[in-house]
């Protein structure tokens, strides 16, 4: 049995968290962390709000992916060294 096919889902599934931690950290350089309260500031607030559910959209779907590529990744791990061993 080859684990060539795994190991390449496997590496996708870690590129794609990889784009998804670039993602949030270019979404983060440009996050506004000033509060806006004035009446003439509400275009602003509306822009903060929506870069921050795009920001708390990435953390949700990046701690998801991680915790599933992780766990393929430490079962793929433990597959290859039963067939080692066996």
């Amino acid at each position: 049995m080859s684990f060539t096919p795994f190991v390449i889902v496997w590496g996708v599934m870690a590129l794609i968290v990889a784009l998804i931690i670039v993602r949030r950290m270019i979404l983060g350089f440009n996050e506004d962390d000033s509060l806006h309260l004035a009446a003439g500031e509400l275009p602003m607030e509306k822009e903060q709000i929506a870069k921050a559910r795009s920001i708390e959209a990435a953390d949700h779907w990046g701690k998801i992916l991680t915790a599933a590529t992780s766990v393929y990744g430490v079962v793929l791990l433990g597959a290859y060294a039963y067939k080692q061993l066996y």
